[in-house]
């Protein structure tokens, strides 16, 4: 299975992944991309029947909501650092006086 042809738009306008997904190849991000379709066959196999290519889409939508999960959670981590009674007025925007 190529990943060009899973993620890209068919002729007729149909998907046959999420339109996040389809976004993030037209972007040209496609290291998790690859890395979900390689998870997803290796879990599925190789085979070439309908049966197996079928589980190996659905194995790769699964796999691709996973990694962006855990790409927010990333982003989403709380950032904190040691401040000055000045810094924090300055960058903080903290007006109070900490006893």
């Amino acid at each position: 299975m190529r990943l060009k042809r899973l993620c890209e738009r068919k002729p007729t306008g149909k998907l046959q992944v999420s339109e996040e997904v389809h976004n993030q190849w037209v972007s040209g991000n496609r290291d998790e991309l690859t890395l979900a379709l390689v998870r997803a066959l290796k879990q599925c196999g190789f085979e070439t029947d309908h049966k197996t290519r079928c589980a190996v889409r659905a194995q790769f939508e699964e796999e691709m909501v996973i990694i962006h999960e855990q790409t927010k959670e990333r982003e989403e981590e709380i950032q904190g650092g040691w401040y000055t009674e000045e810094r924090m007025a300055t960058e903080l925007k903290y007006s109070k006086m900490l006893n």
